[in-house]
């Protein structure tokens, strides 16, 4: 009895079967018991060991889509990617990198079906969290093991996520920012877009928390930043050439750099907060001169290597994730230890 035997005889995919053995995803309960009637009927048990001999002797093709490196976070999780690539050749595993041009349905989409056309068994990418997309992946589920890294899905099917919890970071930056703010005012959030989750997240953890702040504050509508440092210097200097009630500009997502360097060239710096994400040179640089009080790193490193990973172990190995979601650190830095690189366990310096 094997697998594609099962789902003939209960009427459901393939992946419906992986589902229900693996006990991942969601599967209406009538047909989980169907499934599970015809496995206790049958005494099927998956050899787990036969599947990752059978595995190591085929090899595995794992896809991943890697953002466009216009912003440069997506450099270090570029770094982590390659690290595994090269790790888990010697188990017979190739990794297919693709770079997008832009992070968009369309492109995703496209770049998938190259994948599927040249056989793939499993699939890491940056949720982009529409409908379409959740639609598409769920169906893709079905197939092949995804796992998601950075950002989410608001629901999918896909085995789990790798990254920073969002909410609970939006949390500690509201938190911090009760806690330092020099005056009354408007807080200006800048996101890369609307469908980033990781990035409306950001912002949905720090209104929860500003009921705290000791002065008034308002939270203003987000601004798109569309991952660019160059929009975000557009953004951010129109904004200060208009409104002189600015408290606060925080960066929840791409365009850090460029949001800086406007504040900077206004000459407004130390009259405004500003509070980003992540550990980029230009950031750290604008950390150090005080521009930026403070910025909130989230391991880029283990979110490239660990979905290799874990669709290697799940695959090669017959190992479900353990988790549903493994959370990266928020790593909160201040100019006093802008530079500071600890040991991390998995990836070695930070």
């Amino acid at each position: 009895m094997t697998i594609n035997e099962i789902a003939q005889l209960a009427g459901v995919s393939r992946g419906t079967v992986d589902r229900v053995l693996h006990n991942r995803g969601k599967v209406k309960p009538e047909i989980q018991e169907r499934i599970q009637q015809i496995i206790r009927e049958t005494g099927f048990s998956p050899n787990m060991a036969a599947s990752a001999l059978k595995r190591s002797s085929n090899g595995l093709r794992l896809g991943v889509l890697l953002p466009p490196l216009s912003n440069a976070f997506y450099r270090d999780i570029q770094s982590g990617i390659v690290h595994a690539a090269k790790h888990y050749a010697q188990y017979g595993v190739a990794v297919d990198l693709r770079r997008l041009p832009e992070l968009t349905e369309d492109t995703q989409i496209r770049t998938i079906e190259q994948l599927l056309e040249d056989g793939l068994d499993g699939l890491a990418l940056t949720a982009i969290d529409t409908p379409r997309m959740t639609a598409y992946i769920n169906r893709l589920s079905e197939q092949l093991p995804v796992v998601t890294y950075n950002t989410d899905f608001t629901a999918s099917q896909r085995i789990c996520f790798v990254g920073q919890e969002h909410l609970s970071a939006g949390r500690t930056a509201g938190n911090l920012l009760c806690k330092s703010l020099r005056k009354p005012g408007a807080i200006v959030p800048l996101i890369s877009y609307a469908s980033i989750l990781a990035h409306t997240q950001r912002v949905d953890g720090l209104r929860s928390v500003l009921g705290n702040c000791p002065v008034p504050v308002t939270l203003e509508p987000a601004l798109e930043t569309a991952e660019s440092d160059e929009q975000a210097f557009r953004v951010v200097a129109g904004l200060l050439q208009k409104r002189t009630d600015i408290a606060c500009i925080y960066v929840a997502g791409g365009g850090q750099v460029g949001a800086a360097d406007a504040l900077c060239a206004s000459g407004r710096g130390a009259d405004i907060m500003m509070i980003c994400y992540d550990l980029l040179p230009g950031t750290i640089r604008h950390l150090k001169s005080g521009v930026v009080d403070y910025t909130i790193g989230q391991q880029p490193f283990l979110q490239g290597y660990l979905p290799v990973s874990i669709l290697y172990e799940y695959l090669a190995l017959g190992r479900t994730p353990k988790k549903e979601f493994y959370y990266t650190s928020i790593d909160v830095r201040l100019r006093e230890n802008a530079d500071f690189n600890g040991i991390s366990a998995m990836t070695g310096i930070i």
